[in-house]
């Protein structure tokens, strides 16, 4: 079987989970070594385990997805699985932001807000039956509470400029690459529902994390130069 056969007989949904999983191993294997050095910034350790969890997400999901499991709904492995990525998506979304963002409120705002959210998550999924609508819910309400404080730390690097080049500032790439992933997924899930027989609607999904993951490995071998000042 030729690749053009193969790839006729795999969904559109499998085929960026594929892509995104390609991806994943690939970054998570160039940056592991450097991210454990003792010299690299502690925030940056986060984002090897943040890139071990998509690829793990990746592969459970398509593991249930060509095995053709049964279960449904919230009963599913692949929706209980992407449930508690979310909450450990915010967990290290929140505590990256606290570490760029320089005003003290803010910062302990962050890291506090992580309590409210997985609360307000666990509410969610036991209240509502539906997957879909849990997950909509929950995934909105993340993007709406971080993409202000993506916003904000721009408004403060840009009023204070710590750096020669933005670019030389992991924290603009890791950032940029949070808030185009909102961008991207936010009107996804704000309406989960008419987009759930549309499989080319998918690709939004992947696309926002496969530019996260491009921006993830571009702040992991970016070389911070400060200014005199």
């Amino acid at each position: 079987m030729c690749l053009k056969d193969i790839l006729a007989i795999i969904e559109i949904r499998e085929l960026n989970a594929i892509i995104l999983f390609l991806l994943g191993s690939i970054v998570l294997f160039v940056i592991t070594k450097k991210m454990f050095d003792k010299k690299t910034i502690p925030y940056l350790k986060l984002i090897p385990i943040y890139i071990f969890l998509i690829v793990l997400q990746v592969a459970f999901a398509s593991y249930f997805i060509f095995t053709k499991t049964t279960l449904r709904g919230k009963e599913s492995p692949i929706n209980i699985s992407a449930y508690v990525f979310t909450i450990l998506e915010y967990l290290i979304f929140a505590t990256l932001l606290s570490k760029f963002i320089k005003l003290d409120f803010v910062k302990k705002y962050l890291i506090f807000s992580c309590i409210p959210f997985t609360v307000l998550s666990i509410i969610i999924w036991h209240s509502n039956n539906r997957y879909r609508t849990a997950m909509s819910i929950i995934t909105t309400i993340e993007s709406l509470s971080l993409i202000p404080f993506c916003l904000y730390y721009f408004v403060e690097l840009l009023n204070n400029p710590r750096f020669l080049k933005l670019t030389d500032e992991p924290s603009f790439w890791i950032t940029t690459g949070i808030l185009f992933l909102f961008i991207c997924i936010t009107p996804f899930y704000a309406v989960f529902d008419l987009f759930k027989n549309i499989p080319e609607m998918q690709l939004i999904d992947f696309f926002g994390y496969d530019l996260l993951v491009l921006f993830l490995a571009k702040a992991s071998f970016t070389k911070i130069k400060k200014t005199n000042g």
